[in-house]
């Protein structure tokens, strides 16, 4: 068969290689997001799953179970790093070298943390 031959009746997703018939839920990696702060497809895909060379498909299609779940990656990865991140800094604040973290006291010490009012410089000077 002709490598050039494209009949598009169908997409193809490049993510499961499954058909997407027409009126299915259907992107495609070079779709610029609405909201700008959005990362594109093709960003979450090589953030979560670097293997894949895009490059050799241009402008693939991607089905929208394939679509629904690097989303949900995406998004799981931010969660974890953001955790990693929190317990990191919860592990320099405190100032010592843990090698194991207590997850409940450090939920706990964040409260009190983020209740605890910074002392007013204002009334510090004029006492």
């Amino acid at each position: 068969m002709d490598p050039n031959f494209s009949s598009k009746i169908f997409d193809v997703c490049r993510t499961c290689l499954r058909e997407i018939n027409h009126g299915s839920k259907i992107s495609y990696l070079d779709t610029v997001p609405l909201n700008p702060e959005s990362a594109t497809i093709t960003t979450k895909l090589k953030d979560c799953v670097p293997e894949l060379d895009l490059s050799v498909t241009p402008n693939a299609a991607i089905c929208g179970e394939c679509t629904e779940a690097i989303n949900l990656t995406h998004k799981f990865k931010k969660r974890c790093l953001k955790s990693e991140k929190d317990i990191r800094k919860y592990v320099r604040w405190m100032g010592i070298a843990l090698k194991r973290v207590d997850l409940v006291q450090m939920l706990h010490v964040n409260k009190i943390r983020a209740n605890i009012r910074p002392f007013p410089v204002a009334a510090a000077q004029q006492r």
